[in-house]
C-alpha cells in the first residue's frame, strides 16, 4: 500500500512561505560562498533564534523582511520580480492557483541562480501530487515502485521522504518538483511535531567498524541540511554531529565551547540524513541552580527530558559536559541520567565530555585537584566507566578561539595511552578541539572512534573580527575523508585499528591468552611509533586483522565472537567445561532466537567486571 496524505489549502499556503524562507536563505548561503572567501568575510549578528508567527500574514512579512535584507546584501537580487512573486502567493486561493505559484517559486530561484529540481520526465519521479475532485485538497502519494531498505512500503509521508533522500543520494539527482513538495511538506510537518519512526545508524564497536576513527562532522543543523546531506560520499565513515560552536571571543565560562542546537534543526537534520549515517547531538553541562544536593532532581530531570526526546527522534548519541561537580557528584549524576533517559542501551550512546583545561576535584580516597591535562583525560575515564555511559569525550578548548588542538596539547604517547585504557572499558572514544586538515592524520594513528571536525577551523566561514560564524563549507567534507583515508591505510593507521579491535575483544573476553600478550606488545609499538615492530605485529595478528567488520546487532557479533574464541578465550579462563558448554549454549540459543535481553544479561554477567570505583547513592550524597 502506497503512502498517502492530504494536505488541505490553509496548511499547503503556510507550505508556500515555509519553501519561500528555505529558498532564500539557500540562496544567501550560495551568495555568500561566490562573493566572500574566509579572509574577507564578514558577520555582525550572532546566531537568529526562530520566532513563532501565528498567522499566514505575519509569516508572509517575515519572508519580505528576509528578502529585503538579502537584496541589501546583494543588490543584483533587486531586479528580481519579488512583488508580483509575494503578490500570487497572498491572492492565491484555489489549489491550481496554489499550485501554480508553487511552480513560480522555483522558476525564481531558479531565475536567482539556484539549481533546485531536476529537470527530467515526471515519469522517475518517486512521489506524486494531484489535488482532489472538488480541489479542496492537495493529494501527496508515493509511488508503487518506492520500497525502504528492507522491502516494506512506507506507511507514512515522513518514512517515504527520508527513503527519497537516500535515493537522491545514491542516484546522484536533484528531487523532481513533485519530491520536492513533499520533502518540503515533511520538513513543514516535523517542525508542527509529526513524529519520526525510521531505522537509524549506530555508533557500532570499537575496532570492528569498516572505519575505526570516524570524522564529526558538525554544524548547528542548517549546514547539514544544505550540505552535507546532498551526497552520499559525504556521509562515508561520519558521524552527523549538531551542535553550537559559534561564542564570539568569549571565554568559556561564560559561554559553552559548545552548546545545544533547537530541537526543530535536530528533527530536520534527521529527515534529510535517514539511515545512511548516524546522527549525534550536544546537550550541554548541567547547571544545577541550589547547590548539587538539592538541584540534582531537577537537573537530572531536565537533561534527561531533552536527551530521551533527541533519542526518540533516532538519534545515536547524546553528549553531556561533565563539569562543576566534584569526581563523586559527576557519578552519581551520571547514574540518574543513565536510569532517567529513555534509550535503547545498546544502540544509543551517552557521552561524557571531560574538557582537560578544567580542573576537577577527586574527592574520592585522598581529595585533591586534579590539574594536569592527562590526568583529567584519566580520571575522566574512570568516571565515565563508574557513571554507566557508554562514551568518553576528551575536548581541549579553551578560552581562546579558534581552538589550539587537543593533540598539540597531549602527546602521542598520551593520547595512544587514554585510547587504550578506554577501549579496554569497553568505552567508545572522541577527540574534540582545534583540528584542521594536518591534525587529521595523528588524531587516526591514536585509534580513536571519532574526531569533532567544524567550526571556523575547517568547516564554516567566520568573521575574524566578531567571530559570528557563516556558511558552512560542505565540499571540505571530500578533502577531510580523503586524509583520513589515506592515514588510515599507512601502517600507523592500520596498527592503532587492530590495537582498537584488540582491546575491545579484551574487554569482550574474546582473545586468547597469547593473543592478549601481543596486543599488549602492540600497545607499546603504536605508543613509541615504532614502525618496525607495528609491521611484524600487524603480519602475526593478520587472522584478527582480517576478521569481518559488523553487520548486526553489537550483542549479536560479541556472543558470536564468544562462541568463535572457544575455550582458549579469556572468558572462558576460570570456568570448568561444564560451566563453558552451558553458558557457550545459552549464548548460542539466544542469538538464534534473537533474545537481546538475554544475550546481555549472559555476556555481562559471564565477563570479569571490575567492581564500580565509588559506588554511591542519593542517600549517602544526603547523609554526606
Amino acid at each position: 500500500m502506497n503512502c498517502t496524505i492530504t494536505i488541505k489549502r490553509g496548511r499547503f499556503r503556510l507550505i508556500l512561505v515555509h519553501i519561500f524562507l528555505y529558498l532564500i536563505r539557500q540562496l544567501e548561503i550560495e551568495k555568500i560562498r561566490q562573493k566572500y572567501t574566509d579572509e574577507n568575510f564578514q558577520k555582525s549578528e550572532p546566531w537568529p533564534l526562530r520566532e513563532e508567527h501565528s498567522n499566514c500574514s505575519e509569516s508572509v512579512k517575515k519572508v519580505k523582511e528576509e528578502w529585503f535584507k538579502l537584496c541589501q546584501k546583494f543588490s543584483e537580487l533587486e531586479s528580481l520580480p519579488f512583488d508580483s512573486m509575494i503578490s500570487s502567493l497572498t491572492q492565491a486561493g484555489s489549489f491550481p492557483s496554489l499550485y501554480t505559484t508553487y511552480e513560480e517559486i522555483l522558476n525564481f530561484f531558479e531565475n536567482a541562480g539556484l539549481s533546485i529540481i531536476e529537470n527530467e520526465d515526471k515519469s522517475d519521479t518517486l512521489m506524486s501530487v494531484n489535488s482532489t475532485k472538488k480541489e479542496s485538497e492537495l493529494v501527496v502519494t508515493s509511488i508503487e515502485q518506492l520500497t525502504l531498505k528492507d522491502g516494506s512500503k512506507p506507511q507514512s509521508l515522513n518514512k517515504a521522504v527520508m527513503r527519497v533522500h537516500e535515493l537522491l543520494r545514491s542516484e546522484k539527482r536533484l528531487p523532481t518538483k513533485e519530491e520536492f513538495l513533499a520533502i518540503q511538506a515533511a520538513k513543514f510537518l516535523v517542525e508542527k511535531g509529526s513524529n519520526i519512526d525510521y531505522p537509524y545508524q549506530d555508533w557500532g564497536t570499537s575496532g570492528f567498524r569498516k572505519t575505526q576513527t570516524w570524522m564529526s562532522i558538525t554544524d548547528p543543523g542548517e549546514g547539514h541540511i544544505y550540505g552535507t546531506a546532498t551526497k552520499s560520499e559525504y556521509l562515508s565513515g561520519i558521524i552527523t554531529h549538531i551542535e553550537h560552536l559559534e561564542r564570539c571571543n568569549e571565554d568559556r565560562l561564560k559561554i559553552e565551547s559548545y552548546r545545544i542546537p533547537q530541537i526543530k534543526d535536530v528533527a530536520t537534520v534527521r529527515l534529510f540524513i535517514a539511515s545512511d549515517a548516524p546522527i549525534s547531538s550536544y546537550i550541554g553541562r548541567p547547571i544545577f541552580e541550589s547547590g548539587f544536593k538539592a538541584g540534582l532532581l531537577k537537573t537530572v530531570n531536565t537533561v534527561a527530558a531533552a536527551v530521551s526526546q533527541m533519542f526518540a527522534l533516532g538519534l545515536t548519541e547524546c553528549k553531556i559536559a561533565i563539569e562543576g561537580m566534584t569526581a563523586t557528584q559527576a557519578v552519581l549524576f551520571m547514574q540518574c541520567i543513565a536510569g532517567a533517559v529513555k534509550r535503547d542501551k545498546h544502540r544509543q550512546i551517552l557521552s561524557a565530555a571531560f574538557n582537560i583545561n578544567t580542573k576537577m576535584f577527586d574527592d574520592r580516597h585522598h581529595p585533591h585537584w586534579v590539574k594536569d591535562r592527562f590526568e583529567i583525560a584519566l580520571l575522566g575515564i574512570e568516571i565515565t566507566q563508574a557513571g554507566g555511559f557508554d562514551k568518553v569525550t576528551f575536548d581541549g578548548s579553551g578560552d581562546a578561539y579558534p581552538s589550539r588542538c587537543i593533540l598539540h596539547q597531549l602527546s602521542h604517547s598520551e593520547a595512544v595511552e587514554l585510547v587504550h585504557k578506554a577501549h579496554e572499558k569497553g568505552l567508545l572514544t572522541y577527540f574534540s578541539a582545534g583540528f584542521r586538515y594536518h591534525h587529521l592524520p595523528l588524531a587516526v594513528y591514536t585509534g580513536v572512534d571519532g574526531v569533532g571536525v567544524g567550526g571556523a577551523q575547517i568547516l564554516r566561514y567566520m568573521d575574524k573580527n566578531t567571530g559570528y560564524h557563516g556558511p558552512f563549507k560542505a565540499d571540505n567534507i571530500s578533502e577531510i575523508l580523503k586524509i583520513r583515508d589515506e592515514a588510515a591505510n599507512n601502517w600507523q593507521g592500520k596498527a592503532a585499528a587492530l590495537l582498537s579491535r584488540l582491546d575491545r575483544m579484551f574487554y569482550e573476553g574474546s582473545l586468547t591468552v597469547n593473543e592478549n600478550s601481543l596486543r599488549l606488545e602492540l600497545f607499546e609499538a603504536v605508543k613509541a611509533q615504532n614502525k618496525t615492530t607495528c609491521e611484524q605485529l600487524l603480519n602475526q595478528l593478520s587472522s584478527i586483522a582480517q576478521l569481518p567488520a559488523d553487520t548486526q546487532h553489537p550483542l549479536m557479533e560479541w556472543g558470536t565472537r564468544i562462541i568463535l574464541s572457544g575455550e582458549r578465550s579469556l572468558m572462558a579462563q576460570g570456568k570448568t567445561r561444564e560451566e563453558w558448554t552451558s553458558f557457550i549454549w545459552s549464548i548460542k540459543q539466544a542469538i538464534q532466537e534473537k533474545d537481546l535481553d538475554l544475550l546481555a544479561d549472559q555476556l555481562t554477567m559471564a565477563k570479569s567486571v571490575t567492581p564500580p570505583l565509588y559506588p554511591v547513592s542519593y542517600q549517602q550524597m544526603e547523609a554526606a
